[in-house]
């Protein structure tokens, strides 16, 4: 019954969190999560974010139950919302084809997981509170009319293609290093 409840509160408080999040992106003038971007699409990636990182949130009230890698996990659901702005500014800069600039975004992400990894119980499940969120975005615009043509499949494999592989290699990279650092150590 605690679960059901804190998924429930995690939900209308992830929602809640549209608000400010809106508020932040449109008073520093940053692209995809402002007011308008959130109407035209992008809750897609922001919603799941930020219901995931309610719960992870919760679980610090000891009633929900116990927590485990808060802070890793807090950290992995919000850099879907960095990751995403960056990908937005980079994408413009490079015509929405791959280059030099997104090696780079790629890069720190695996940094940043590798960090995030090494200080977490574990490490396997980190990836997940940032590829999920990705994947809904890809998958909500199949669900929109006309989802299903042929433009919407190619958009579908070109977003699965180019946003959701190089993190989840990123990722997974990062995941399997640990675990090959962590095998050593024993």
């Amino acid at each position: 019954m605690r679960t059901i409840l804190r998924v429930i509160a995690s939900v209308l408080i992830g929602l809640l969190l549209l608000i400010p999040l809106a508020a932040v992106y449109g008073a520093a003038n940053l692209p995809v999560y402002h007011s308008w971007e959130l109407m035209h699409g992008s809750f897609a990636t922001a919603i799941p974010a930020l219901v995931a990182a309610s719960f992870v949130a919760l679980g610090l009230v000891p009633w929900f139950g116990r927590a485990t890698d808060v802070l890793p996990r807090l950290i992995s659901c919000m850099s879907v919302l960095a990751l995403v702005t960056v990908l937005f500014w980079v994408d413009q800069r490079s015509q929405f084809s791959m280059s030099l600039l997104h090696l780079i975004v790629y890069a720190a992400l695996f940094v940043l997981f590798t960090f995030l990894c090494f200080h977490a119980k574990q490490p396997l499940l980190l990836p997940l509170f940032l590829l999920v969120p990705l994947l809904t975005d890809p998958l909500f615009g199949l669900l929109i009319p006309g989802g299903f043509n042929a433009i919407g499949m190619e958009i579908f494999g070109h977003d699965l293609l180019y946003k959701l592989l190089p993190p989840a290699v990123a990722c997974g990279l990062a995941v399997v290093l640990i675990r090959l650092l962590r095998a050593r150590e024993v």
